[in-house]
């Protein structure tokens, strides 16, 4: 089987609460594809998802938020989860990782209610992003542009309200993490 992601490492930026199916359903597929995951969070040891109406898996934490650089990961994937968004929001850290994704072109994916982590940040203005209706507002003030669609591609950016709804939402996630993985590819050859 081909394994066009094989080399490349993709953090997924979580705290406890955050929207499992949002992961576990890229997870599988970019997995089969050879990309390997590192959960970073804020937390130390296990971080626990949030299933339907309750607590979901848990799922070792593989380097702490604090010590996180965006430089080691080739994509970072940020699920929402009220709970998870509110937690990251607390630390000037994920700012920071997600702002140097995002400034360095990485392939960035930002689910639901995770849009509210770039309502602070001034290198989405301009940008196209897809969030619920209650955070429209707020993006708008920094100059963010909401898209009319669910979901929405704006270079290495990808936003969508709901992942679990949104038919072909992995699909858009693995053409954006292949799309970035070529060009990677093809800058190491003429190097």
């Amino acid at each position: 089987m081909d394994k066009p992601l094989a080399d490349k490492v993709i953090a997924v930026l979580v705290a406890s609460g955050f929207e499992e199916a949002h992961f576990t359903s890229l997870q599988l597929r970019l997995t089969q594809l050879g990309a390997r995951f590192s959960i970073v969070s804020n937390g130390q040891g296990l971080v626990n998802g949030w299933n339907g109406n309750g607590w979901g898996l848990y799922f070792p934490i593989d380097k702490s938020l604090s010590e996180a650089m965006a430089a080691d990961y080739d994509a970072v994937i940020v699920p929402g989860g009220e709970r998870s968004v509110g937690k990251l929001s607390e630390t000037a850290h994920t700012k920071r990782v997600l702002k140097h994704f995002i400034e360095a072109g990485k392939p960035t994916v930002i689910m639901g209610d995770a849009a509210a982590l770039l309502a602070t940040m001034p290198v989405i203005e301009g940008r196209t992003v897809a969030c619920p209706d209650g955070l429209r507002d707020k993006l708008a003030g920094i100059g963010a542009v909401h898209a009319e669609a669910a979901l929405a591609t704006d270079g290495a950016l990808m936003s969508c309200v709901d992942p679990s709804a949104e038919e072909g939402f992995v699909d858009h996630c693995i053409t954006l993490l292949m799309t970035a993985a070529t060009e990677d590819d093809e800058t190491q050859a003429a190097a």
